[in-house]
């Protein structure tokens, strides 16, 4: 992930490939899983492939049942709950993160398994709405995040990070949650080495650039949000990711706000070519034109 993405799914694929070859190891089963679902789905839904890493998990569906071990019902689970969450499938994501903690909970499994997928859940309410319960979430993870990692940033304490600051956005603390993901953004990008390397950078960049749009700044907010457009097309290897279309919906909004009719025409184009017509973040910029009595700029 931190050196070359694209070679280590080839790589996969080939030990994929390998493993499909062995008969009679007990071990392949597993082994297979751990490529597919555990390595494969994870690394292509960095580059927002979004399709294919939920037809990575979802072969292993039948199988579940197979293995005795809850480990691979609660990473099946919580892998295909980020496929539908970055499908923008809330509702699907938060029933699949329960089952995960499901399996979680009857297996008894490791303190770092239980925090990653609580993750993911308060991510996901987040993205829901639900910030009262996404806050309760937060709070017993940045004190398990902290006994568990004494204060060293990593993916999760950054993920963390970033959705508390999205919550207290959310909640009209401004100025705070705009102190905190600024904070987030520099972490991540210090873990990453790079200001382009991952999805996450993209949804801190477009949070930040709420802030700036509550506010009325729109130049700012039409900045941050470019930004993260940039990572966007850096990393991502399919426009499948909603986290583009609501950005695309975002751009769109905030350049009609600012009266910026060229940008308002280039970024609904954008999204019309992305994600088709009868997209509902197609329709919501419609509806939003219509409401302000914006002539649809095509």
């Amino acid at each position: 992930f931190a050196k070359n993405l694209d070679e280590a799914i080839s790589e996969t694929k080939e030990s994929i490939r390998i493993l499909k070859t062995l008969k009679g190891d007990p071990r392949v089963d597993s082994e297979l899983f751990l490529a597919t679902v555990n390595n494969l789905s994870d690394y292509y839904q960095i580059q927002g492939r979004v399709h294919e890493a939920k037809q990575a998990c979802e072969s292993f569906k039948d199988t579940i049942s197979k293995f005795d071990q809850k480990i691979y019902g609660t990473l099946y689970y919580s892998f295909l709950a980020l496929c539908e969450m970055y499908d923008g499938e809330y509702d699907k994501a938060l029933k699949s993160i329960n089952f995960a903690y499901q399996y979680l909970e009857e297996g008894k499994l490791s303190e770092y398994l239980f925090i990653f997928v609580l993750v993911n859940k308060a991510e996901i309410l987040a993205r829901m709405g639900e910030f009262e319960q996404a806050e309760k979430l937060v709070q017993k993870l940045k004190q398990d995040l902290e006994d568990l990692f004494q204060k060293n940033s990593n993916h999760l304490v950054i993920r963390v990070e970033i959705i508390d600051a999205f919550i207290s956005y959310s909640k009209g603390d401004l100025a705070f949650s705009e102190k905190k993901i600024k904070k987030a953004i520099e972490n991540y990008n210090n873990l990453v080495d790079s200001v382009a390397k991952d999805p996450l950078q993209g949804f801190a960049h477009t949070v930040l650039g709420d802030l700036y749009y509550a506010s009325k700044n729109f130049k700012m907010a039409l900045e941050e949000y470019k930004t993260a457009e940039h990572i966007y097309e850096t990393v991502l290897k399919a426009k499948e990711i909603d986290d583009l279309s609501d950005l695309y919906q975002k751009i769109t909004i905030a350049a009609a706000d600012s009266h910026h009719i060229e940008l308002t025409r280039e970024y609904l184009k954008k999204q019309v070519s992305s994600f088709g017509l009868n997209h509902k973040k197609t329709q919501s910029i419609v509806k939003y034109l219509d409401e302000k009595e914006i002539p649809i700029p095509w």
